[in-house]
């Protein structure tokens, strides 16, 4: 099972966390986007050079896309866990931050697993997210969508983190 990263990715701690996963074989897939610009690029790259990682990214500026974080957790044991909420995935936001999340459990509430999964792949298929491989024409996509969404075309730009939107863990 996945450990749940104790502060706001991507801080050290987090990304041993995600990287000792997926070097243990798990499979890790990430959505995000890069409304508004509050994306962090370098958080982008690190989780696109993991292995057993597939980042998708929509480049759309243009019109709302994506602002909705959930974190899906799918286990062989069958005890599927999410989060769907306002909050990132770090300790104080799941715990003490002044968040709305919702835990969902493949036990309690199997239908809403299935839903979750089922839009996850929906987003996934779609034309909107394409794969961020990592390589140079990937970076130079992203940097450009993130400054177009910021406003600031041409001028070097400090991205805000805002790792989010969606991750399926297998």
């Amino acid at each position: 099972d996945l450990h749940y990263p104790e502060h706001s990715f991507p801080t050290r701690r987090s990304s041993d966390l995600l990287e000792e996963f997926t070097r243990s074989g798990r499979q890790l897939k990430v959505i995000t986007t890069s409304y508004m610009g509050a994306t962090d690029a370098k958080a982008v790259e690190f989780l696109a050079r993991l292995p057993n990682t597939e980042v998708k990214l929509s480049y759309n500026t243009q019109r709302e896309r994506l602002h909705a974080k959930s974190y899906l957790f799918f286990r062989n044991t069958g005890f599927h866990t999410g989060y769907i909420g306002s909050s990132n995935l770090s300790h104080s936001a799941l715990t003490s931050g002044l968040e709305w999340n919702l835990k969902i459990t493949s036990q309690e509430i199997p239908h809403i697993i299935d839903k979750s999964l089922s839009t996850f792949e929906t987003y996934w298929e779609s034309d909107d997210f394409e794969l961020f491989d990592g390589k140079l024409e990937s970076r130079t996509k992203l940097q450009y969508a993130l400054q177009d969404a910021r406003g600031c075309q041409g001028e070097s730009v400090n991205i805000l983190l805002n790792f989010t939107q969606f991750f399926e863990t297998r």
